[in-house]
This record gives structure tokens, C-alpha cells and sequence, in this order.
């Protein structure tokens, strides 16, 4: 005799991957779970009309719980016990796969922060950029919506429209957060597949891996258009350029970790890329820079617009920067570029000036090669006057390329 199925039965239920199953309920004759190859479940009823036998799909599981599945079942047998054939009108059919109630808990905003919030335990540093572009994105169109029924197609809606923003990347990016959410749904049980595994992505990987870098006059182009940004994106451009620094180690950068005092900036562990403590020489522009920008009292952020959190609509920013970029370049827009292009460039800018490679490679906390492992997690202080000499060095040729040309006297 079949076991009366219970949720502990359900969620250990294993998929076998040559063919499908079906495990009957022990508690109610003719319901089933149908478990596929893939791991997906559904609700099954099983009858006889007719004298023959028919089967009425009900809806997956965990969407239907199995209270609802017993519930839809007993409906469907009640009609057929009457001489109907439940999966002969559309009307019971829809009436019966709807007779599943959603949880409030399995809603894409709650699920969202359940998602965020297993994010933060487990200390990703990417966690409040996360948060911003799929609260952004996501949720005007999915709020409210059940995470189970967000389809591929639903995603691929999403992902076009920020690209006819212009934004691919920004979109590439929202792809794969989006997969690491509903992965994580599938893992908890909310849905049975990930839709976002099926859809394209709009950055291709030749794209991805660029080596792309600024000439000169695309350096100064971009540095004196910062200067008309205004705070709190314009310095923060500015500082990655003479710094070299990660994007989110700048922009997310607070006031306890620059010391203008002795020209020096410590981005702790919990922030780098790597996890070790990064301190980063600053030359005399980068203080400059620093000592420029107005704090918001009360605020740790160095760069923010509301004082709470750092500054949010990069891309938008980036967006006004290419803008005025193309009107000093007598109309002409430059090719296409990130801010993480910056970084390239300090390190090409440094080749240039004759700068050792291991110098540079401690400037930007790109650990590799000799500088892997325990030497490179505790030797922060490495190079460190090498590092001070590289920095000035490239921030005066910075000034020297981004400085307007002399007019010419005739």
C-alpha cells in the first residue's frame, strides 16, 4: 500500500534521470507527485471516463502545496464520482489548477529579501549592488507576483528593456543575479527551475574579457568632463583614475579609511576583492580630489547623495559623462568604454613610465604569481614606498594629459 506522502517525503523526493516518476499519495486514491528526469514536480490526478483512463495535470509543486494538491484532487474525483470528466471543461480545469493558495512568503519581493539576506551572512561584498539593480529592475515587475510563475519569457523582457536603455552590460549583470536568485529558489524550494539558465546573455564573452584602454586624449577628455559631473560622481571618476582602484572600492569608500593626514587610504579586508587589507598610497592630486569634496555630516560615505548609502545611479551618471564627453569632442563620441576601463589604463599608464610590474600589481591589490598566499595576504606593506613614488608619478602624468592645450599665439 502507497505511504500518505507529507512534506518531509516530498522534498526528499530524487529524480531518475533516464525517466520520469510518479509516487502515488497513500491518503487519496488517484492523486500523484509526477517527479521528471530534471528534478521538476507537478500534481497529477488519475481517473477513468468514459471506461477510459484520463489524467488532469493540476499544477508544479511547491506552487501547490500538498494541502491544496489533496484539496484540488478530492474536487476533481467528486466530479468524476458524478459521471464528469474534469478534464473535459475548461472551466473546472482552470477552476481546480487554481485552487492552489500562494503564500505571502513565496512572493518575489519577500523572496528577494530572503535572498539578500542569505547573501549578507555569507559576507558577499557585491550584496548591496545586488540589492540596488534587482530592486530596481526586478521589482516593478514582479512585485506581487509568485517567484513560481516568473517565466524565461518574463526575464527576457526585463533583460531588453535595460538594454534598449543602453545598457548591455548593466543588463548582463541583472542576468546573472537574476539566475543566482532563482537558483537559490530552486534550492529552498519555491520553484522547480531556474528561468533565467535558458535566456541569452546580451554581453557576449569576447565583450567581457576587454582590453580596452584610454589614450590620452580620451583620458583627458573624460577627466575634465568629470570635473562638470559635480559631486558625488564627477571626484569619484577622478579618483579612479589616478588611483587605479576597483570601482566599488572607490565608490563605496568611507571617510574612516583616508588618512589626508599622512596621504593615505586603507580599504579594509571586508571591501577588497582579494579579502586581504589594501592600503593605497594617495599622490598629491588624489588628496586634492579628497579634500575637495564637501561631507555630508553624519555620513561615513565619501561619495553619497542621500548621507545613508553610497552614491546609486552610476549608470545614469556614466550615461550624462559619455554625453558631455561627445559635446567636447566637437560632437564626436568616443568608443564605447567602462569605468573599470580606467583601471586598465593606470596599469598601462604605469608600463609607459617604466613602473615594475610587481610595483603596479601591489598598487591595485592584484595579488598573483609571487604575491599569492599567506605572503600576499599579510605582507600589506610591500613595496610601499615604491608604491608612493608610482602613484605620484602617474598622477603628474595625468595632469600633464588632462590639462587643456595652451592656445597658440600667432
Amino acid at each position: 500500500m502507497a505511504r500518505a506522502l507529507n512534506q518531509k517525503i516530498l522534498e526528499n523526493l530524487k529524480p531518475n534521470p533516464a525517466k520520469r516518476l510518479e509516487i502515488p499519495d497513500g491518503a487519496l486514491v488517484g492523486l500523484y507527485i509526477v517527479l521528471q528526469p530534471s528534478g521538476a514536480k507537478s500534481w497529477a490526478v488519475r481517473y477513468r471516463a468514459d471506461g477510459k483512463p484520463r489524467k488532469l495535470t493540476l499544477a508544479p509543486y511547491p506552487r501547490m502545496g500538498l494541502a491544496d494538491a489533496r484539496k484540488a484532487a478530492s474536487e476533481a474525483l467528486r466530479i468524476v464520482s458524478e459521471g464528469g470528466d474534469p478534464a473535459g471543461d475548461r472551466v473546472t480545469v482552470a477552476k481546480l489548477k487554481g485552487m492552489e493558495r500562494v503564500p505571502a512568503s513565496h512572493r518575489f519581493e519577500q523572496v528577494l529579501e530572503r535572498f539578500i539576506s542569505a547573501q549578507e551572512r555569507r559576507g558577499r561584498r557585491s550584496t548591496d549592488e545586488m540589492r540596488r539593480v534587482l530592486e530596481r529592475d526586478a521589482l516593478p515587475h514582479w512585485r506581487g507576483k509568485p517567484i513560481a510563475e516568473i517565466t524565461g519569457a518574463d526575464v527576457v523582457e526585463v533583460i531588453e528593456a535595460i538594454v534598449s536603455r543602453g545598457s548591455p552590460v548593466a543588463a548582463s549583470r541583472f542576468r546573472a543575479w537574476c539566475s543566482k536568485l532563482f537558483s537559490y529558489a530552486v534550492a529552498t524550494h519555491l520553484r522547480p527551475d531556474n528561468p533565467a539558465k535558458g535566456t541569452e546573455n546580451p554581453v557576449s564573452v569576447r565583450d567581457i574579457q576587454r582590453d580596452r584602454k584610454l589614450t590620452d586624449h580620451e583620458l583627458g577628455l573624460v577627466w575634465r568632463c568629470a570635473g562638470q559631473l559635480g559631486l558625488p560622481f564627477g571626484p569619484a571618476v577622478q579618483l579612479l583614475a589616478v588611483t587605479g582602484q576597483r570601482r566599488s572600492e572607490v565608490f563605496e569608500a568611507t571617510w574612516d579609511e583616508i588618512h589626508l593626514d599622512t596621504a593615505t587610504w586603507v580599504i579594509r579586508s571586508a571591501r577588497s576583492k582579494n579579502g586581504a587589507e589594501h592600503i593605497v598610497p594617495l599622490s598629491d592630486l588624489a588628496v586634492e580630489i579628497l579634500r575637495s569634496i564637501s561631507r555630508i555630516e553624519g555620513s561615513p560615505y565619501v561619495f553619497t547623495t542621500k548621507g545613508s548609502s553610497p552614491a546609486s545611479g552610476i549608470s545614469k551618471a556614466k550615461s550624462r559623462l559619455d554625453q558631455l564627453i561627445a559635446a567636447a569632442n566637437n560632437g564626436r563620441a568616443i568608443p564605447p568604454w567602462r569605468l573599470h576601463d580606467l583601471r586598465r589604463t593606470f596599469v598601462s599608464g604605469c608600463a609607459r613610465l617604466r613602473i615594475p610590474s610587481e610595483v603596479t600589481e601591489r598598487a591595485i591589490n592584484h595579488v598573483s604569481g609571487s604575491f599569492a598566499g599567506v605572503r600576499g595576504v599579510y605582507n600589506v606593506h610591500a613595496y610601499e614606498d615604491e608604491r608612493r613614488s608610482a602613484m605620484q608619478a602617474w598622477a603628474n602624468y595625468l595632469t600633464s594629459v588632462t590639462s587643456p592645450a595652451p592656445e597658440r599665439v600667432t
